[in-house]
């Protein structure tokens, strides 16, 4: 069987110029380009060590595969921050006929907290004012350790947000394209869109500020997270640290819970509940108990959901008017007093 190799477009017609071959081969394959679009940005690849450019920082490896009739065709890729890749997209060898390309990625490792200094360490956060427990690698709770803490809500889950990845992986696929003679001399840019499922859920929680609310705790419970349609009934305590029974929001503390590993995808949820005390002369009266509605710790796709969760002085307060009264009988008493002297 007679082969025909077939280089680079500039290559190929440089040499089409300087000979012409009559042989045929029924075995052609060419290199080909590729876009690789997320939504927002595109991204050229090829196969080896990749230049990050655009590609987001959720990635770290990317594979991609052409199937037709013939032997499906692969290659997988390295995403390196050190502009030590090549930027050229290309998936060489690939059969002339109608193919249709997929692309996955992997997603980067799961960010790990640990202490140090006196600080959380969370991926490239550092919590200056803060305990943790890891539930789960990317299922993490924290909490202040000071009166007043150290973040506001919005600085906690703007750190989270920006210092630490999240678990993702994007997959997507071509329409088919035809790959022949005409391709390898004009090559053009295959765009492949790509999706995902995953997405990333930050609640906060905290009294509000300022209000009448003071000597108020809460305690976090939780379930595994779960598909919304099997959400059960019993909830566990999560104790923030295993020796210190601490409370997970208190007064003017701001308590966080953050998730994104490979079971938060979309048709999942985290359900949350606490239950808030009163603290009166020494003893924590529980006086409320609080299940967020799991349409708000929901995973949507491709999404970065941060929940606020404040608790106010109303919910905090009822009118109480269910008295029954019992009242002393009053009756009538003569007492005769005679002074005889």
């Amino acid at each position: 069987m007679k082969k025909v190799f077939l280089f680079a477009a500039a290559a190929a017609l440089v040499f089409s110029a300087c000979q012409k071959e009559d042989r045929v081969s029924d075995t052609k394959t060419t290199d080909v380009q590729f876009n690789v679009v997320d939504g927002l940005t595109e991204t050229g690849l090829k196969s080896g060590d990749l230049n990050r450019g655009s590609i987001p920082v959720t990635v770290s490896e990317m594979s991609i595969l052409a199937e037709s009739v013939h032997p499906d065709v692969s290659a997988d890729f390295t995403i390196v921050d050190d502009a030590s890749g090549m930027a050229a997209p290309m998936l060489s060898d690939v059969w002339y006929g109608t193919n249709v390309f997929s692309a996955t990625t992997k997603a980067t490792t799961i960010a790990t907290p640990s202490y140090g200094d006196h600080k959380v360490f969370f991926g490239d956060m550092i919590y200056p004012s803060g305990v943790y427990k890891e539930v789960a690698p990317g299922l993490v709770a924290f909490t202040d350790v000071r009166p007043g803490g150290s973040w506001s809500p919005t600085v906690m889950a703007e750190q989270l947000r920006t210092n630490v990845v999240p678990y993702v992986e994007f997959s997507g696929e071509s329409s088919p394209i035809v790959i022949n003679d005409a391709y390898a001399v004009s090559p053009t840019q295959i765009p492949i869109h790509m999706s995902t499922t995953f997405g990333q859920l930050i609640v906060t929680f905290e009294f509000e500020k300022p209000s009448l609310i003071d000597n108020y705790h809460a305690r976090l419970f939780y379930q595994e997270p779960v598909d919304m349609n099997n959400v059960g009934v019993d909830y566990d305590y999560l104790k923030i640290r295993n020796n210190w029974d601490r409370f997970f929001t208190s007064n003017e503390n701001l308590g966080t819970v953050y998730w994104s590993n490979a079971d938060a995808t979309v048709g999942k949820c985290l359900p949350i509940a606490v239950e808030i005390y009163s603290y009166e002369g020494g003893n924590y009266v529980p006086v409320k108990w609080i299940m967020l509605d799991t349409d708000y710790t929901k995973i949507e796709a491709g999404t970065s959901k941060w929940v606020r969760v404040v608790v106010n002085d109303e919910a905090l307060m009822t009118n109480v008017d269910m008295f029954n009264f019992t009242w002393d009988g009053w009756s009538n008493k003569n007492v005769d007093l005679e002074i005889t002297d």
